[in-house]
């Protein structure tokens, strides 16, 4: 009589996680109007591939607001990177927060991961009038409704 050896096995499907981390480099945790930041894409059995990334909060204050980023290594904490730029307005309105998005299948795909808020440090100017000094009339203006720049 025969024997009828059979093997089962399991898939357990892999758990896919995202990271989306802004890369502040030796300063605050925060962004100047003007400024570059880094943000990079990490995670656990990630596929690779293109995604994509979009301002999500505080729109208004970017030139671009989405772009691609491409990812590969499949794990790790820097599988892909991307900068975002705030624009150096001339608006004072004090700092703000901004959040990024990464998508799959297009910038209007379904959201992965969304980042932690970031500051933007407003490093506008608000003319504040002018002073006389030695008969010679002078602007000043605040930076930030802190002390006078003259």
């Amino acid at each position: 009589m025969p024997i009828t050896q059979i093997l089962l096995t399991s898939s357990t499907p892999l758990s896919t996680t995202y990271t989306l981390l802004p890369f502040f480099s030796g300063g605050p945790e925060s962004i100047n109007e003007g400024g570059i930041l880094n943000f990079k894409v990490g995670g656990t059995n990630v596929p690779d591939g293109t995604y994509y990334w979009t301002i999500e909060t505080n729109a208004g204050d970017f030139a671009t607001t989405s772009g691609t980023v491409s990812v590969s290594g499949n794990t790790g904490p820097y599988l892909g990177n991307f900068n975002v730029a705030p624009t150096a307005d001339a608006t004072t309105e004090g700092a703000e927060t901004f959040t990024v998005a990464l998508r799959s299948g297009s910038i209007t795909g379904p959201i992965i991961v969304t980042s932690a808020a970031v500051t933007i440090n407003d490093t506008s100017f608000a003319i504040g009038g002018s002073l006389i000094i030695n008969g010679q009339t002078r602007p000043w203006a605040t930076t930030n409704a802190t002390s006078p720049t003259y």
